[in-house]
């Protein structure tokens, strides 16, 4: 009886509970190839702190917050994932040969693919509604 009332009396402090609705990972930028070049390109954040139960990489997901920064810190891009598939013409414009199946609604998809492909890496945060 004594915990019952500890625990109905306890109340959290603020924004404890929209904290614990969210995952937040700070890193970079990663195209996440399944078999070399001539595979299926995912897109992720590689996290700079490991967390036990996260397996590297964090692939980015639909509904996700994604912010892309700049070398210098500036935001390049900040959106919530809406994967779009590619016109036909956009597959093969990279001088490397990358494609990709999806791009982000509203990003070009050569912008999308140097983004993820980018030397060295550009910084990240991801946001995931838990």
């Amino acid at each position: 009886m004594y915990s019952t009332l500890l625990l109905a009396s306890f109340r959290p402090p603020d924004g404890f509970l929209e904290h614990e609705r969210m995952r937040v990972w700070n890193g970079t930028l990663e195209a996440f190839r399944e078999q070399g070049y001539e595979g299926l390109v995912r897109f992720a954040v590689a996290p700079d702190e490991p967390e036990r139960d996260v397996h590297f990489p964090v692939f980015i997901e639909a509904g996700d917050e994604l912010e892309i920064f700049a070398a210098n810190g500036r935001v390049v891009w900040r959106g919530t994932i809406a994967p779009a598939k590619p016109r036909l013409w956009d597959r093969r414009h990279r001088s490397d040969g990358l494609w990709s199946e999806t791009r982000q609604a509203g990003v070009s998809y050569r912008n999308w693919m140097d983004w993820f492909n980018h030397d060295p890496p550009l910084r990240a945060r991801l946001t995931r509604p838990v």
